[in-house]
């Protein structure tokens, strides 16, 4: 039997997975973009898992990797230091340096209002009726 609670669990989970990949996807984008040296091993260990309660609305989205990669994350959100006694030496500087952008930040942080705005206003009837059909099929 096909109940609202498995119908919500579903939906929250399909949420979780799609955002999930996207973030994996752009994490992924950053640490190329970025040209981190000996970033193979880091690209590789980026990964997410999601996991769905049966509770009302409830759900985890875990993005994992290397540690350093967050550690070099940090650093290139770092803010900049400003020089107060001599503040024209802070544009030059400012001007001269190419700092890369965070990867991990930006995008998981980034990413928590478009996923609970489709947690709120996504589920819908059609999208209900969507859910049935498919765990029917599913059931047989």
């Amino acid at each position: 039997m096909i109940t609202d609670k498995l119908i919500q669990q579903r939906f929250v989970e399909t949420i979780l997975e799609k955002y999930g990949a996207r973030i994996e996807e752009a994490i992924k984008q950053g640490i190329t973009e970025n040209r981190y040296q000996g970033s193979g091993t880091l690209y590789s260990s980026v990964s997410n898992s999601v996991q769905a309660s049966p509770d009302y609305f409830n759900g985890l989205l875990a993005i994992g990797m290397k540690l350093r990669g967050r550690f070099l994350d940090i650093q290139a959100t770092h803010k900049y230091k400003w020089n107060t006694e001599n503040p024209e030496k802070n544009k030059k500087s400012y001007q001269k340096t190419t700092k890369p952008t965070g990867f991990y930040s930006r995008n998981a942080y980034g990413s928590i209002g478009s996923i609970v705005y489709s947690l709120m206003y996504y589920l819908t009837d059609d999208v209900v009726q969507g859910i049935k059909q498919e765990l029917e099929a599913a059931n047989g």
